[in-house]
């Protein structure tokens, strides 16, 4: 192997846009802002997010092919400083043959680094329901989920991979995510107990921790890509899952706001980038006690 320095690398697997702040605009600015490289391969690429289909148009969508993508990946993971990579997280996937290259290449890099993080933020539903193909959300959940060691699923997500229905409280919820079977979860939009609030839920063993702020109505896309990068980065350099999930709710909060507070329909990453190192955004943080926390089956 060549000499390699730390701080470590992250793998950063998911879409690409032209225009806008989602996926690997989103994860791969967050991750180096705080000073960490990033490896980026891309699932598809589009000009925008289709969230803007009313206002933009309808996007093309130019899926990276199965070939090309595997073989992308198969390089990276060959090269002699795959060491260098220190974390891999996982996006948006356009098809099942994607999630099986990068399961590829998981057991690759652990080979080589077998304490790699792996991140999966299961991007495939919202409250409309899943919006990927069904070979997809079953092979995340076959195969992707069984390898990583922490996943970011949205509330609607968490209910769709453990097939349990659609959830009501935030117990239903540590119910749902234990059944993933991932060490730690950590479900976004979960249930606040403030009035008008939205939470971030940490599912960890037999542990739960609600971190959570006020609701800001007409948030821009990207805001899960960029939780899961944030709190990627914060594992990685060190912090325990339950700090790295605060100080990314805190950023991500401070960012949605201020964001919309600027009447932009994208997240200001880079105007308002510092959120991203030092957030002043207060979030709420509670244990979940009254939840009895089940072993997962």
């Amino acid at each position: 192997m060549l000499e390699t320095h730390d701080p470590k690398a992250v793998l950063a697997i998911s879409s690409q846009v032209g225009r806008g702040s989602v996926g690997l605009r989103a994860a791969g600015f967050a991750i180096e802002r705080l000073g960490l490289s990033v490896w980026k391969v891309p699932t598809i690429w589009m000009p925008w997010h289709p969230g803007h289909a009313k206002t933009l148009g309808v996007p093309p969508r130019h899926p990276t092919p199965d070939a090309v993508f595997d073989d992308s990946l198969s390089a990276l993971t060959g090269t002699p400083v795959i060491d260098e990579v220190g974390a891999i997280l996982t996006g948006y996937f356009a098809s099942a043959g994607q999630v099986m290259a990068t399961c590829r290449a998981i057991d690759a890099v652990r080979k080589v680094s077998p304490d790699v993080l792996v991140v999966c933020d299961p991007v495939s539903a919202d409250s409309h329901g899943t919006y990927v193909p069904s070979e997809v959300v079953e092979a995340i959940r076959t195969e992707l989920l069984p390898r990583c060691d922490l996943a970011t699923p949205n509330r609607f997500e968490v209910a769709a991979f453990s097939a349990m229905g659609q959830a009501e409280d935030n117990a239903t919820l540590v119910t749902m995510a234990q059944a993933l079977g991932v060490p730690r979860v950590v479900v976004t939009s979960a249930f606040g107990m403030m009035k008008n609030a939205i939470g971030t839920l940490l599912v960890d063993g037999k542990t739960a921790t609600l971190a959570e702020h006020g609701r800001v109505p007409g948030a821009p896309h990207g805001t899960g890509d960029m939780l899961s990068a944030l709190i990627t980065a914060h594992v990685l350099m060190g912090q325990s899952a339950e700090k790295a999930m605060v100080l990314a709710t805190s950023s991500v909060f401070e960012m949605v706001a201020r964001s919309v507070k600027a009447g932009s329909d994208e997240l200001l990453v880079a105007r308002e980038q510092a959120s991203l190192i030092s957030p002043m955004a207060m979030v709420t943080k509670r244990q979940l006690a009254a939840v009895r926390v089940k072993a997962a089956q």
